[in-house]
């Protein structure tokens, strides 16, 4: 995942990160995953950013220009193996963090390493950022891979459970997946 990156994690997180970790380690959280007796054998890796999208601003036609920063996220693990993934509140810029968001477990989690072993292969040598696009109300997340150099467009990994309609073994051009988005949307407004 050398080609991979995402930017900074806001400068407090490793404290709240730090902290979430000891309050997961006195009081788990009822999972089957045999948690460490210490703390400092959870890692704490692949930060990215989180987004999210609301079916207003798809189902008007607009855009990634719209998403609102709303977190972090890190997935958890244990020599190598994958626990959960804790997300971190943010302020709209990703600079200070301010409390934990959410801690869960099961495929999301599992989605969001295999969209990362997809895109890093997908993207061959291409330096790229990365960040997960949440659109909360059709039950959706994406990774945005957006290259470094502008010659290269970006794309988007759709990651399982996705609803029907939306495939998540190849990535999105951006324009496409937010056509798709966009019906999905406005269908999901109407019936409101």
């Amino acid at each position: 995942m050398l080609n991979l990156k995402s930017t900074p994690a806001p400068a407090n997180a490793p404290s709240i990160v730090k902290r979430a970790l000891e309050q997961l380690y006195r009081q788990p959280f009822g999972t089957a995953v045999p948690w460490p007796t210490a703390t400092s054998a959870i890692e704490a890796e692949r930060h990215h950013p989180v987004y999210e999208l609301g079916l207003d601003t798809l189902a008007a036609g607009d855009g990634m220009a719209q998403a609102r920063r709303s977190g972090s996220r890190y997935l958890l693990s244990r020599d190598g193996r994958l626990l959960a993934a804790l997300e971190i509140a943010t302020d709209a810029q990703g600079v200070s963090a301010s409390g934990i968001r959410s801690v869960n477990e099961g495929p999301m989690v599992a989605a969001t390493a295999q969209a990362l072993e997809r895109a890093a292969a997908w993207s061959g040598t291409a330096p790229s950022v990365y960040c997960l696009v949440r659109i909360a109300e059709l039950r959706v997340c994406a990774l945005q891979i957006k290259p470094d150099d502008e010659k290269y467009a970006t794309y988007f990994w759709v990651m399982e459970p996705a609803p029907p309609g939306l495939k998540t073994a190849l990535p999105y051009g951006e324009a496409e997946l937010l056509a798709t988005l966009r019906h999905m949307a406005q269908a999901n407004l109407r019936q409101r």
